[in-house]
Formats: structure tokens, C-alpha cells, sequence
């Protein structure tokens, strides 16, 4: 993966929420899920990882909702 791609993929990270967790050495998402990827991974990746959260996100939204 170029230095080109990593920027794009970490600046990709940070446009949707995530934050880096130094301890655990993941990202974690608004939501506190921990997505599995680095530096190496490729931005597809990262892509299919953000739509998991995306409906992880939708799901408790929708839970609290019909409460």
C-alpha cells in the first residue's frame, strides 16, 4: 500500500468518527466498535468495516427507537 493510499485511507477513518485507541492498537468508531485495521489494509477494507458499523450504528438506533 503507497504512503498515498494510507493517507486516504486514514484520513477516510477520521471524515466517519474514528478514532485511534493506542492501547488496544485498533480504531474504534463513534459507537465504540473496534475495527480490525491498520496501515497495511487496503481502503476497500476499511470501507466494508465502516458499512458494518454503519448498520451496527442503525440497528441501536433503531432499538431505542421502537422502545
Amino acid at each position: 500500500m503507497s504512503l498515498e493510499s494510507v493517507n486516504t485511507a486514514l484520513e477516510f477513518l477520521k471524515q466517519y468518527g474514528c478514532v485511534r485507541d493506542p492501547q488496544r492498537g485498533l480504531w474504534v468508531t463513534a459507537t465504540g466498535l473496534a475495527l480490525e485495521c491498520g496501515p497495511v489494509e487496503s481502503a476497500a477494507m476499511l470501507r466494508r468495516n465502516l458499512a458494518a458499523e454503519h448498520y451496527h450504528r442503525a440497528a441501536v438506533e433503531n432499538r431505542t427507537l421502537t422502545r
